[in-house]
């Protein structure tokens, strides 16, 4: 009796102290909690972690303060640390034993009507707004456990479903087979990265002989996982209270007494203050593909993980046009070869990442004939991933030079161009091998000129001149017969005298830029799967802010589906990248059977996409100039000259034009545009709300 007395003593001080922290618990585990729930490598090296980070009780630490990171082996240093809306799963487990139904109070609720409205008050005031929350429910049968719901996202669809819920009690209940499944149930959505617990409403007296608690507990601690307990009934017994104890303080959890439904608020509010987790931001410096161990410390918790990254140098190719030499000229013969123009060169790189992760560039150095020039300290890439480097071609003669270029990122991985040749001609310059051979003659020798050389020269005069005069004549006779052909040309016969071209004069050496530099599009389409009776084929997204919803007015794709909302959702598209967001509709908005917010969402080619019960599919076509064709640009017009009329395209159609079925007067019915949309149905709803959301589901396989 005496121990029991201190037992129950202790007990009592224990629930005063968790009283005093906000929170009526029992033998709370002591050790924190520090778990990287998710990696984030898209924008690598820069790289993204969300964190869940708590005390011995699942409640939340207010900040990250003396958080260290080794990524591995070496510590870093500089971490940005915020908070990212991540949400949360609660599990609920009801024990509904042969007391579940019994009144606490004359003419008060039931057991299990306070269950109900707990549940109902955690669905009205504490999920979030933005479907990031979910919801399961498991009840026991005699055939076993049931889930009742599974991960519901809105408050409605877990307030309608414990509303219907009939309570059958079942003695004893397959509590156990109960736990069982909702560790398996939150274990099969690790990926989620959400903060997931479970509570289990119970009159806690018949645990002890129910449960395998060394199974279930492992079960618990394996995912992080940790349990609370709701105690039903008018009191807390002490054999109730240890049994709840012996499942909920090992796994982070704790207990609370629940005799009215409000009781229930210190766990709900727990659960939520969870819902944001840490997002701890640093700049990777990984230089080698696989895996790579990442350790996190805080206050003695410690979470070690993995980060599995594929890193490759940048590619680099030379994209000038070297099918022409680099012209060099000087103005005077006797000119120096470092007075030729132009004095330097300029060479375009493009610069790639294979391995889908830009990066900054530390230098890029371009080498010729192995020489490296001077290299270019943090170059900037384009928009197009361009860099140009400027080679000085001041002392370079005549000769064909193998050029490459070495560029070193960030991490220090070194990429390099293939061997480029480029040609370099000099013109103007006298030639060196013939300079001062020739030797004026002298007047003696003048003199001393045979006569008969003389005379041969001025015959070879005479006949130049006659020569000269039959090509004048000559060109004048083709000159007339030219003009009478002309004249004789039909009326209205246009001239075929090609422009000549116009020559373009070259200083320098001309760069001439890729065809891959030239901007891509896409266009992009619905294909219409299920609940989309008015549309055939193509539903095609005609500009980049393009409306989907019931209402014509309101949107420019219309469904008559009364799951649709009048102004459903809309689609944003910039530079070939299309973003679906919802507009806060009542039926909802999914990519791929995963509900979207009012956050954008990007879209990806045969993503599955619902509006409601409207079922379509995304497709996205690129759309390029090819690399290989060479674009031909119009000449300008001279000042009279009249544009050329454009080519009528030939119609190569086989498919007839089918006329309309007379309507009624026997007029012809014209057919309907291509691409019109359905007439709307009838609708009289006024808040265009559903108290029972449309929930699509992923086909089983």
């Amino acid at each position: 009796m005496r121990k029991r007395t201190i037992r129950l003593y202790l007990l009592l001080l224990s629930l005063g102290l968790f009283a005093l922290a906000g929170l009526p618990g029992a033998w709370a585990q002591e050790d924190s909690r520090l778990e990287v729930t998710s990696i984030d490598t898209t924008n690598f090296p820069d790289v993204t972690l969300h964190v869940i980070a708590t005390d011995g009780e699942s409640r939340r630490l207010p900040d990250l303060g003396g958080l260290g990171l080794t990524e591995a082996g070496e510590q870093i240093v500089d971490l940005a640390v915020s908070e990212a809306e991540v949400g949360t799963e609660l599990i609920f487990v009801i024990d509904a034993n042969a007391t579940i139904n019994d009144r606490d109070e004359a003419g008060g609720l039931t057991r299990y009507e306070k269950v109900r409205d707990s549940i109902i008050s955690y669905a009205n005031e504490y999920m979030d707004d933005s479907q990031l929350d979910r919801v399961s429910i498991i009840v026991p049968s005699e055939n076993g456990p049931v889930l009742l719901l599974d991960r519901a996202i809105f408050p409605n669809a877990v307030i309608n479903e414990i509303n219907f819920y009939e309570s059958v009690s079942v003695d004893p209940t397959p509590l156990d087979e109960m736990l069982n499944m909702a560790l398996d149930h939150a274990a099969d959505d690790l990926e989620s990265a959400r903060f997931q617990s479970i509570l289990l409403f119970t009159d806690g007296a018949e645990l002890s002989e129910q449960l395998n608690y060394d199974v279930l507990l492992g079960k618990a601690q394996a995912v992080n996982i940790p349990i609370f307990s709701a105690i039903l009934g008018a009191r807390a017994d002490d054999d109730e209270i240890a049994n709840v104890s012996r499942l909920s303080q090992p796994t982070r959890g704790s207990y609370l007494h629940m005799p009215q439904p409000a009781d229930s608020a210190p766990i709900y509010g727990l659960v939520q203050s969870n819902q944001p987790q840490f997002q701890v931001t640093y700049r990777s410096k990984l230089a080698s593909s696989g895996n790579h161990p990442l350790t996190l410390e805080l206050a003695g918790a410690r979470d070690e993980t993995e980060l599995t990254i594929e890193v490759e140098p940048a590619a680099v190719e030379i994209v000038v046009d070297n099918s022409r030499p680099i012209r060099r000229v000087v103005s005077s013969p006797d000119d120096p070869l470092t007075a030729a123009e132009p004095v330097n060169q300029p060479l375009v790189a493009h610069i790639t990442w294979p391995d889908g992760h830009p990066r900054s560039l530390v230098d890029a150095t371009l080498i010729v004939d192995g020489n490296p020039q001077p290299p270019i300290s943090t170059p900037a890439l384009s928009a197009d991933g361009l860099i140009t480097l400027d080679w000085d071609i001041s002392n370079i003669d005549e000769g064909t030079y193998e050029l490459f270029v070495k560029t070193t990122d960030e991490l220090g991985l070194q990429g390099q161009s293939s061997v480029f040749p480029m040609a370099i001609v000099v013109e103007g310059r006298a030639d060196p091998g013939q300079a001062g051979s020739v030797a004026e003659p002298t007047t003696e020798a003048a003199v001393a000129e045979p006569e008969d050389s003389r005379a041969f020269m001025q015959n070879l005069g005479i006949a130049g001149i006659v020569l000269g005069l039959l090509a004048l004549f000559g060109a004048i006779l083709i000159l007339i017969v030219a003009v009478v052909m002309l004249r004789r040309r039909k009326p209205g016969e246009a001239a075929a005298v090609p422009a000549p071209d116009q020559a373009l004069e070259h200083d320098a050496t001309q760069v001439i830029m890729p065809a891959f530099a030239a901007q891509a599009s896409s266009k992009a389409y619905f294909e219409p799967l299920e609940n989309a009776p008015d549309y055939r084929g193509q539903i095609e997204i005609t500009n980049s802010d393009f409306t989907i919803g019931r209402d014509p007015k309101m949107a420019q794709l219309v469904f008559a589906d009364k799951s649709v909302s009048r102004l459903h959702a809309r689609i944003m598209e910039q530079d070939g990248v299309y973003q679906l967001y919802d507009e806060g509709s009542a039926s909802g908005t999914y990519i791929n059977f995963n509900q979207i917010t009012l956050k954008p969402q990007t879209l990806n080619d045969n993503d599955d996409i619902h509006f409601g019960r409207v079922h379509l599919r995304f497709h996205v076509v690129p759309v390029t100039i090819d690399a290989d064709s060479t674009q031909v640009m119009p000449s300008p017009l001279r000042p009279g000259e009249r544009a050329p009329a454009a080519a009528v395209e030939e119609d190569l159609s086989t498919q007839p034009y089918m006329p309309g079925l007379p309507k009624a007067g026997g007029q012809p019915q014209s057919p309907p545009p291509q691409g019109a949309p359905p007439t709307p149905a009838a609708d009289d709803d006024e808040d265009d709300i559903s108290t029972r959301p449309y929930m699509p589901h992923a086909p089983r396989r």
